[in-house]
């Protein structure tokens, strides 16, 4: 009698990832206007959402926790508008970097707590602050805490609140000699969320299913 077991090797500590992102590709968008002597005319801005390469790495050797780190390259620098030169009509934007970190702890059964950080390079050149008053992405600091309470064994609810920390732009204004523009931004989010299962529990899974017998004779 000879028994064969598949035995799973020991599950490692640590996770690898990467992703990619492509380019959101959006139709023309178009707006009514008038001309100086009052015609009618349609004008248009033709704009994408930039790809995102992303590359991570997650540990979770530590009881109860998880932990881990993105990497992130946002390619404004060629996306239709947002890269696009201010000459051009578009936003001059450039490329960036960000890195986040995060931390998941299992506090108890039912409740986890959550907290990440991130930082980006700042995409706005000071000659581009003009052009970019209505689109002010210049966000670098981002701080998230957030917490997931698990009600029943099908009902989970998750709150956040997610603070970008205030930062300036102050750039010329090329027409108007000695002039400049600035904007500054700070964000706060609040984000609510309930999850609920449905559909039939986990099934108890076969205990003789990771085990194969055969028979041979002496």
């Amino acid at each position: 009698m000879g028994v064969l077991t598949n035995a799973n090797p020991e599950p490692t500590n640590w996770n690898l990832g990467f992703s990619y992102k492509s380019p959101i590709w959006q139709e023309k968008w178009a707006y009514n206007a008038n001309t100086p002597s009052l015609a009618e005319r349609t004008i248009g801005i033709q704009a994408q959402i930039p790809a995102i390469y992303s590359r991570g790495v997650a540990y979770k050797g530590l009881p109860g926790a998880l932990i881990d780190v993105d990497l992130r390259y946002l390619d404004y620098a060629n996306t239709s508008l947002f890269g696009e030169n201010v000459v051009d009509g578009g936003l001059g934007r450039k490329s960036v970097f960000a890195v986040a970190t995060g931390a998941q702890y299992q506090l108890t059964e039912r409740l986890i707590l959550r907290g990440g950080y991130l930082f980006n390079t700042n995409p706005i050149s000071d000659t581009a602050t003009l052009f970019n008053v209505q689109a002010p992405g210049i966000t670098q600091h981002t701080l998230s805490l957030g917490s997931s309470l698990t009600i029943t064994e099908d009902i989970m609810f998750t709150l956040a609140w997610v603070h970008g920390f205030r930062n300036t732009v102050t750039g010329p204004v090329g027409e108007i000699p000695g002039a400049s523009a600035s904007f500054d931004v700070q964000t706060d989010s609040l984000i609510a969320g309930l999850n609920i299962k449905f559909g039939p529990g986990k099934k108890t899974g076969d205990p003789t299913a990771e085990t194969a017998t055969s028979t041979s004779d002496p």
